[in-house]
């Protein structure tokens, strides 16, 4: 099973200076920032996939300059994003027309050639269809209180289906050298299931599962399961958005191939509970914002209700304890009362003692991925983008190692 990454032009300073919180004086961002493909010691994904609506900005999901779009599609992806200089290279690209970005409207915004245009145009390795989401799922539950299935979500599934006919007659016509992937939308087991038996009729050997992200994972089980049922052999699913670790084994088994997810980097820094991922268990990051960062603490010295001097004596308090504890020159306990000195200040909670079974099992000593062993403990740290993406790449890290095991056949 592979792992795609979906590509936000997440990149950081290979040179950030995480004492002084400073960047390197002659830094230039869309130049010297990197990737986690350059950043680790090898990179924690099989591929990168590649929004177009990501690299336009529909739907107000703006993340490319025009300058680095022109670039992107003058040079292809695999140039733009340095693949081949990663260890295990080359990564695969897979092109995706972006779906969840235009969901609010009747119907796609971009047209089959422009989406083939694009994927061309990045030199893509694999090519999804243009597909309509459908913003709902029909749980059994539903079913048992005779719930009826709406009309529009049965148009959006054949402006999929009918999408993906034309996609893959184009793509056929043009010579591609890519590998086309049908995407199947549907509201339970039955309809996506459905939707892959028309796919496979038109042709297509790889479908994709869309629509599955937000499920609950019994739900996404279920109908993966009822999908493998009409797979005709040789056959392949990709599964948009959807990680589910623990579900690795029993997705293989079900003919899932690869999927893509944005999970491992956002638990980083959104995640109330899972920050910090490791094989056995994940953990809380230490909430340590800046003081010049934190709305709650500048809202207070405006009120005058703590002066900014007394907020930034806390907050290099907590950074110093911190890391004599990485050198085993403070304890668990100075940490914890450090910590909840700061936290009380800047928004009066106390987490601490979520903290404890972080700063006692001390995870980042047993990584040995490159950001764990450069940073040590400011890898646990809460605070601003440099630590909170690498942390993220830390946990794509993660991820990749227990797809290794389903990759192998094991």
């Amino acid at each position: 099973m592979k792992f795609f990454y979906p590509d936000s032009l997440d990149l950081v300073d290979p040179e950030f200076d995480f004492k002084s919180e400073e960047h390197s004086n002659h830094r230039v961002r869309h130049r010297d920032d990197v990737f986690a493909h350059d950043l680790l010691e090898e990179a924690p994904y099989h591929g990168l996939l590649v929004s177009r609506s990501m690299v336009y900005g529909t739907g107000g999901n703006q993340r490319y300059r025009q300058s680095q779009r022109f670039r992107l599609l003058r040079t292809g992806a695999h140039h733009f994003f340095e693949t081949d200089q990663a260890p295990n290279a080359p990564l695969q690209i897979m092109g995706d027309c972006g779906a969840y970005a235009y969901v609010e409207q009747e119907t796609p915004p971009v047209t089959v050639d422009e989406v083939l245009d694009f994927y061309e145009s990045c030199c893509c390795d694999y090519v999804l269809s243009v597909d309509h989401v459908i913003p709902g799922f029909h749980t059994e539950r539903q079913k048992s209180e005779g719930n009826s299935i709406p009309d529009e979500w049965r148009r959006r599934q054949e402006i999929s289906l009918s999408h993906a006919r034309s996609f893959l007659k184009e793509h056929q016509a043009r010579g591609h050298s890519s590998v086309p992937i049908g995407i199947a939308q549907g509201w339970d087991g039955d309809s996506y299931a459905q939707a892959v038996e028309a796919l496979q009729k038109m042709g297509y050997d790889y479908v994709a599962l869309g629509g599955l992200a937000s499920l609950a994972t019994e739900d996404i089980a279920s109908t993966v399961e009822q999908v493998s049922g009409v797979l005709q052999d040789g056959t392949r699913v990709h599964l948009l958005g959807v990680s589910r670790a623990r579900e690795f084994r029993r997705f293989q088994n079900w003919g899932v191939a690869s999927f893509d997810s944005t999970m491992p980097l956002r638990q980083a820094f959104m995640d109330d509970k899972h920050n910090y991922h490791t094989p056995e268990k994940d953990y809380l990051a230490i909430r340590l914002p800046k003081v010049t960062a934190s709305t709650q603490l500048q809202k207070k010295v405006n009120e005058e209700k703590i002066s900014a001097s007394e907020a930034f004596k806390h907050e290099q308090r907590c950074l110093r304890t911190l890391r004599r504890f990485d050198r085993s020159k403070a304890s668990v306990e100075e940490v914890i009362d450090r910590v909840r000195e700061y936290e009380l200040l800047f928004n009066g909670r106390d987490q601490t003692g979520k903290y404890r079974e972080l700063l006692e099992d001390r995870p980042w000593k047993d990584c040995d991925c490159t950001v764990c062993q450069r940073l040590g403990i400011e890898v646990t740290l809460l605070r601003g983008k440099e630590r909170n993406k690498r942390r993220g790449f830390h946990n794509m890290r993660v991820l990749f190692e227990k797809v290794a095991p389903a990759l192998q056949g094991r």
